[in-house]
């Protein structure tokens, strides 16, 4: 239920390769990965490795996720080299300190910030820096109407309100949707009258989940869509 933040990006600190116009990895596959190079697999835990992973990916410099742990917790006694081979010649220097908090970015809006430095790098005048600058208008240009119409669409349906209502976190303990099937129904309605959601559109998906688990049903969607994305193609 948390997005997933990409680090190593251009502009960051620490930055990717100069070479690299892209961000190389998300916060918490890198940390597990720089954890492993930096320890000793036959003498580092899971549990160990959990620890240490759950705390960097939480402490990023903007911000991070929550790292969870789930199954027979009786296996956090095993060493990593069980499930990942052992790499003895690896150690931990004397002194070793977690590496510095990452920056990061959310995932979906990586691609901004990879058209962004495409911008930057291209020639002044050339034909790259006047394409990537299309692809960047045109993507911030969809982001706003994912936004606006799925805005649109709550305060068709509850008023004003609509959207927040809408958009709440459950309960813990309680499932993000009561049902699957009018889930994928209620998010093909509108990818049928608005457009398909892209991967930016997918933090709105809590939304269609919620109008699903308060009972609204798919012609309800439908009608409040048609409406909300015909008025919008108008103007």
């Amino acid at each position: 239920s948390e997005s997933s933040w990409a680090t190593y990006c251009p502009g960051f600190d620490p930055p990717p390769p100069p070479e690299y116009g892209v961000c190389l990895g998300d916060l918490y596959s890198v940390a597990w990965m720089e954890d492993c190079d930096a320890h000793n697999l036959d003498a580092e835990t899971l549990e160990q490795q959990y620890q240490v992973v759950k705390k960097r990916t939480a402490e990023a410099k903007q911000r991070g996720s929550h790292v969870v742990e789930y199954g027979n917790m009786a296996l956090g006694k095993d060493p990593l080299s069980l499930y990942l081979g052992s790499n003895p010649s690896t150690s931990v220097p004397s002194g070793y300190q977690s590496p510095v908090a990452l920056s990061t970015v959310e995932q979906h809006d990586a691609d901004i910030l990879y058209l962004r430095e495409k911008i930057r790098r291209a020639p002044e005048g050339s034909n790259e820096k006047a394409q990537a600058q299309k692809e960047l208008d045109e993507a911030l240009s969809h982001r706003k109407h994912i936004d606006f119409t799925i805005q649109g669409i709550g305060e068709a349906l509850l008023g004003a309100q609509g959207y927040e209502a809408f958009n709440v976190v459950r309960s813990a303990g309680q499932p993000i949707v009561d049902d699957w099937d009018c889930f994928k129904t209620l998010v093909g309605t509108y990818k049928r009258y608005c457009g398909a959601l892209s991967t930016y559109g997918k933090k709105h998906l809590r939304v269609f989940a919620n109008m699903c688990n308060a009972g609204v049903q798919p012609h309800q969607l439908a009608d409040a869509a048609s409406q909300v994305c015909e008025n919008k193609l108008k103007n």
